[in-house]
């Protein structure tokens, strides 16, 4: 069977596994303004496409990807997920100007973050611009963006039509990102240098030049799990094992054992080139200090935690964002066995001065473990909200914002058993999964 006979099984078969709004993405990510959705379509689009790319199949691939179809990856090309990321990455490096238009890609991503009253409300702002014979039909922003290009209104070179709209509906989550959308197809996606006005709590805002984007690939993630065992923690490490973290685990320490593990941790940073950190930490505290498994002393207090990966004593973290997710459940005074010559228990942390750190702390009572089949508020809506953050829609500080919502309501609620999150940053810019 020659090279093209397989190609053509291979999109037959593709052709006819995809919806109809996913055989319409496919189209349009083929750089084709063809409404037509039928499987005859997609399959033709499909073909005349890999007659003119360098690497047929990896484009095919690319297109899958995109449309989240990795069950077909894997039925029709025997890759998973982990492996056509890295033959992508790879791919974009050698043949840039080969990939996935970013425009198109960015685009079908906003689609699918669209709900249809945005889209109707798109549709009415549009009303000089598209007739209402063009518009009657139109049911998701993708078809918007087809008639705007047949009419030459917008382009990858030209999408500010795009985030005036998304501005005028209210989305300025999604506008703020098309705002950033300039035509080259680099291996990061094409971020547009744009100066972003950040507050430094307590200081003047400052101005940058660009986002960032934290690569799956190149966070480290930290996950410390002391003394406490319940479901929650397990959600939230296979959500970032799910996102491509490296996660290392570590579990019942002692509190100079806690120290210790981060102090290598810190150290180990030294030799890599990674884009951040994460840390997350569950256990009991005394307030502000951190309680290992001992049976004695204050713990450690989570000032040294941060002092860790701060400029002085970790250089190579220097302008790169570092996070904090703390659960702490408290432990009353007069319950937990002190030292006598044992310090003082500091006063609640204030914001570093360093830049680039977000500090998610959560607290709540320790009785709140004793309940059957516990699960922390907190950790809980943090996983949701991370789980649900795609690609180019959500950064970091509104996963936080949707997480005070949850724990808000939750007080709302149960009064009895209050959660309260306190969150400080200095990150001098907008963080997004890439």
């Amino acid at each position: 069977m020659s090279p093209f006979e397989e190609y053509d099984l291979r999109i037959n078969a593709i052709a006819e596994d995809l919806t109809i709004g996913e055989r319409k993405q496919a189209i349009y990510l083929c750089e084709s303004l063809i409404t037509d959705s039928s499987v005859a379509c997609v399959r033709e689009t499909l073909r005349v496409k890999v007659n003119f790319h360098a690497d047929p199949p990896l484009f095919i691939m690319s297109i899958l990807r995109q449309l989240g179809r990795y069950d077909i990856l894997k039925r029709v090309y025997k890759v998973g997920r982990n492996e056509i990321e890295k033959k992508i990455q790879t791919y974009r490096q050698v043949l840039p100007r080969f990939s996935l238009s970013f425009c198109r890609v960015l685009m079908v991503t906003i689609s699918d973050n669209l709900q249809m009253e945005d889209v109707e409300q798109i549709k009415f702002l549009l009303g000089r611009t598209l007739s209402h014979e063009k518009t009657e039909n139109i049911k998701t922003f993708l078809e918007v963006m087809i008639e705007l290009e047949k009419l030459d209104s917008v382009s990858p070179e030209r999408v500010e039509l795009v985030e005036d709209c998304l501005r005028n509906i209210g989305r300025l989550d999604l506008a703020k990102i098309v705002a950033y959308l300039n035509a080259p197809n680099d291996s990061r996606g094409a971020l547009k240098k744009r100066e972003v006005k950040t507050n430094n709590f307590g200081g003047d805002s400052h101005d940058i030049q660009s986002d960032c984007l934290l690569s799956d690939h190149n966070v480290f993630f930290i996950f410390m799990f002391i003394h406490i065992v319940f479901s929650s923690s397990g959600m939230l490490e296979n959500t970032f094992k799910a996102l491509h973290f490296n996660v290392l685990y570590h579990s019942m320490l002692g509190a100079n054992e806690i120290f210790e593990t981060l102090k290598e941790v810190s150290k180990h940073r030294q030799s890599r080139n990674e884009d951040a950190f994460v840390c997350c930490i569950i256990s009991r505290s005394l307030d502000d200090n951190i309680l290992g498994t001992d049976s004695y002393g204050r713990g450690l207090p989570v000032k040294n935690i941060r002092d860790l990966f701060l400029g002085a004593t970790c250089p190579k973290m220097v302008g790169k964002p570092k996070l904090f997710f703390i659960q702490s459940y408290v432990v009353p005074e007069s319950d937990h066995l002190e030292q006598d010559d044992c310090d003082s228990l500091p006063m609640r942390e204030n914001l570093p001065t360093d830049a680039d750190i977000l500090w998610s702390h959560c607290r709540t009572d320790e009785s709140q473990l004793l309940q059957e089949q516990h699960h922390s508020v907190y950790l809980k809506a943090l996983t949701d909200a991370l789980s649900k953050a795609k690609r180019w829609e959500t950064d970091l500080l509104d996963v936080q914002m949707k997480v005070n919502g949850a724990i808000y309501d939750h007080n709302q609620k149960h009064p009895e058993a209050n959660y309260h999150c306190d969150v400080k940053h200095t990150l001098r810019k907008s963080l997004y999964l890439e």
